[in-house]
């Protein structure tokens, strides 16, 4: 938004607005970046997951990679400790660093080694509750092998959000438009005039000149004269303000309903696949 420098009752002169608004920017971005977007952030990472999906099936490459992310957090906090407190060391031999910076470092490692320990102990109490966790990752792969139907419940989910984005659009839309059009003169200052006493008459009314920037003047009659263009903007009652904010919460209930009854079909499904004993029809 524009920055204002002066106001008074007839005009307010702000800074000049940088070219482009955040949502064009955004939607350019967006555009230029679309290959991206949709080509690896969804026909690249589905391709990815079904491999991982494979990859975590055989057998010990869940087991490996789970404890390899384990002991390498640990040998991190170990290893980031070792290292702080070297530093530390060397910063008060060769007294290039003030005693604050040298004493916190010292302290960090400390932490550092602290945490380490810590994680070790808990990862001792928890490495039965770990190795049930990765067993169940197994079974949810091997389920999901089983039934690959449900590699396509993200784009069934995709298209009801579609469906439901279509009236809640024509509700927010309709809601956008329902304000009050305030119309206002924008005239863009002499930057190049550096006297204070200079005016600009715009519809019988004197306002003064900046060095730079751009004055607005409320106006209610449809000419602005020449150098200006007129500029409208919507005003919204607190009503409105509500309704949008109602639409929002709509939003993310709607949202996030969609995508627990995603999470419930899976987890069902999982449950029944894992709970019947013959699985040979399972999946046909």
């Amino acid at each position: 938004a524009n920055e204002s420098l002066h106001t008074s009752s007839n005009f307010t002169i702000v800074q000049e607005e940088p070219k482009g608004t955040f949502f064009d920017k955004a939607m350019a971005d967006a555009k230029t970046s679309r290959y991206v977007i949709f080509g690896f952030g969804l026909g690249a990472a589905m391709i990815l997951g079904l491999i991982f999906l494979v990859l975590i099936q055989t057998p010990g490459v869940l087991t490996t990679m789970v404890w390899s992310i384990v002991i390498g957090i640990f040998i991190g906090l170990i290893g980031a400790g070792h290292y702080m407190s070297r530093k530390s060391a060397i910063w008060m031999a060769q007294g290039i660093r003030d005693d604050r910076e040298i004493i916190g470092l010292f302290w960090l490692s400390r932490i550092s080694y602290v945490a380490s320990g810590l994680w070790f102990v808990t990862i001792c109490c928890l490495r039965k509750r770990i190795v049930l966790a990765i067993a169940c990752v197994k079974e949810a792969s091997r389920a999901m092998a089983a039934m690959p139907i449900i590699t396509i419940l993200p784009i069934i989910q995709a298209v009801g959000l579609f469906v439901f984005c279509i009236p809640w659009g024509i509700f927010m839309a309709y809601l956008a438009s329902s304000g009050e059009i305030t119309a206002e003169c924008m005239c863009s200052l002499d930057q190049d005039d550096d006297t204070e006493d200079s005016l600009i008459l715009l519809n019988s009314t004197n306002i003064s000149n900046s060095t730079n920037g751009t004055a607005i003047i409320s106006d209610d009659s449809t000419g602005c004269g020449e150098g200006c263009f007129l500029y409208k903007s919507f005003s919204y009652s607190q009503n409105t303000k509500y309704a949008g904010l109602y639409m929002l919460f709509v939003w993310f209930w709607t949202s996030q309903f969609i995508v627990a009854i995603g999470q419930l079909v899976v987890s069902i499904s999982t449950a029944m696949w894992y709970f019947t004993k013959n699985k040979i029809g399972v999946g046909d």
